[in-house]
C-alpha cells in the first residue's frame, strides 16, 4: 500500500492529524502483512525553495517513525543535500520518485545515478515513462543505471544503434558558445576552447556557422605512423598516443581545421564514446548527433 504524508502546513494539529492516519495504515498494513510505501511531500504554506530540501529530510524521519517499509521520495537537487535525505531513513530503502516530465532522457537519469550514488534504492517513475516517445527504451536505460550500474551517459551511448555522426543545423546556431565549452569541459575537465574539437565560426553581422567533425578520414590517411584510426562501430576518431610523432600532419590535412596539437598530444573528436556533449548542450538544436546503420 501506498500514501501520502504531507509536511509543511502551518497548521500542527492538520499535521499531527496526517500522522495518526499514517500510524493506522502502518498498524493495519502490519496486521494484514502488508508492506507500506509511504510517498513524504513538503506542501503548504511553510514550504519554500531554501527550505524545501530540509522538509524532505523531516517527512522522511517522520515516515520511518510511523512504520514505512519504503519511501518514495523526490530527488533534493544535488547528492549532497540527498545524501542526508537517505541518512535519515536509516536504512529503510528510498525511491527516487520521477517528478515532473523532463525535457530530455539524460536529465532523470542524472537524477537516478546521482541518488544511487548516496544509497538510494532504486526509482519509482511514472510520466517520464508513460510520455516518453519510447517508454520502453526509456526502462531499458533506466535499468541500465539502476541495476546495469552505468552511469546516464554510458546508458545513453549504449542505447543508440548504429554508427554515430555529428550534424549540425546552422540556421538554429546563436553563437552562444556553450558547445565549445561543453566539449572543453567533458574532454580536459576545463574551460579552454582553444581545445575544442569543433568551432563557431563568422564574425557579425555575418551569421554563426558551426563546424564540426564529418569523420571524412583525412587526417587518418595523413598519418605516417597509423596514430589515428576510425572507430567503424560507433563513430569518432581513436588517437593512440603512443604511436603518435607530434608530426602535424593531421592538423594539416583537416579541411575543416579542427585538430589542434601541442606538445603532450593530438586533439581529436572521439563523439566523446558515443553520447556527444556538443550536441547535448546545445540550447537550440544547431548541433545533433545522428546515428545511421
Amino acid at each position: 500500500m501506498t500514501i501520502y504524508l504531507f509536511v509543511g502546513y502551518q497548521d500542527k494539529e492538520q499535521e499531527e492529524r496526517h500522522l495518526e492516519q499514517a500510524r493506522r495504515f502502518s498498524s493495519e498494513c502490519s496486521e494484514w502483512g502488508l508492506p507500506l510505501v509511504i510517498e513524504p511531500v513538503p506542501m503548504g504554506p511553510r514550504v519554500t525553495k531554501t527550505n524545501y530540501h530540509e522538509l524532505v529530510k523531516e517527512s522522511v524521519a517522520l515516515s520511518i517513525r510511523v512504520g514505512a517499509d519504503a519511501l518514495k521520495v523526490p530527488y533534493t537537487g544535488d547528492p549532497e543535500s540527498f545524501s542526508s535525505v537517505v541518512a535519515a531513513a536509516r536504512g529503510t530503502p528510498v525511491l527516487v520518485l520521477g517528478g515532473s516530465k523532463a525535457l530530455s532522457d539524460r536529465e532523470p537519469l542524472e537524477a537516478v545515478e546521482e541518488a544511487l550514488s548516496v544509497g538510494a534504492s532504486g526509482v519509482v517513475f511514472g510520466r517520464n515513462v508513460i510520455q516518453s516517445s519510447d517508454p520502453a527504451r526509456f526502462l531499458t536505460l533506466i535499468r541500465e543505471v539502476v541495476h546495469g550500474g552505468k552511469t546516464a551517459r554510458e546508458a545513453l551511448a549504449k542505447g543508440r544503434e548504429g554508427r554515430l555522426f555529428l550534424r549540425t543545423n546552422p540556421s538554429l546556431c546563436t553563437g552562444c558558445g556553450i558547445c565549445l565549452s561543453a566539449c572543453a569541459m567533458a574532454r580536459q575537465g576545463n574551460f579552454d576552447t582553444s581545445k575544442a574539437r569543433l568551432k563557431v565560426v563568422g564574425t557579425w553581422p555575418s551569421p554563426p556557422v558551426p563546424v564540426v567533425c564529418d569523420q571524412c578520414g583525412e587526417c587518418i590517411r595523413a598519418c605516417p605512423t597509423a596514430a589515428l584510426t576510425m572507430d567503424e562501430k560507433a563513430g569518432g576518431l581513436v588517437y593512440n598516443r603512443d604511436l603518435c610523432t607530434l608530426c602535424g600532419a593531421c592538423t594539416t590535412a583537416c579541411p575543416r581545421h579542427l585538430l589542434s596539437m601541442d606538445s603532450e598530444r593530438v586533439y581529436v573528436c572521439n563523439l566523446c564514446s558515443g553520447w556527444p556533449e556538443c550536441a547535448d548542450w546545445c540550447p537550440t538544436g544547431a548541433i545533433f548527433a545522428e546515428a545511421m546503420r
